[in-house]
């Protein structure tokens, strides 16, 4: 449990450098292969799992920019680390500004 905004942010970037070292493992190659026969490719569920964290933050109040041309999926592994670790950097920088241990984890406590 986080008790303050600085706990939560914390975690927030040592989960991001772990799943960013996930991504960084996969290759260009990798990104077309599909999980299971008829199911998605590595690189959608890379790109969708990356261009949706600004729609799960503003889920809890957070105004915080979406990713622009978020429909195009990247064919490089490159392309998705370098926004996925805008976007986490984005988020912990938007968290930071517009969440107070008084309100967001009060409310959570209670």
């Amino acid at each position: 449990m986080y008790v303050t905004v600085k706990d939560f942010i914390k975690e927030w970037n040592r989960e991001s450098m772990l799943t960013q070292k996930v991504l960084e493992g996969l290759t260009d190659e990798s990104l077309k292969q599909k999980v299971y026969e008829g199911g998605r490719t590595l690189g959608i569920i890379a790109w969708h799992l990356t261009v949706n964290i600004p729609e799960y933050l503003a889920h809890f109040g957070l105004k915080i920019d979406k990713v622009e041309n978020a429909e195009n999926i990247p064919t490089s592994v490159e392309e998705i680390v370098n926004t996925f670790k805008h976007i986490c950097s984005n988020a912990a920088k938007v968290i930071e500004e517009q969440w107070t241990d008084e309100g967001s984890f009060a409310k959570v406590k209670s």
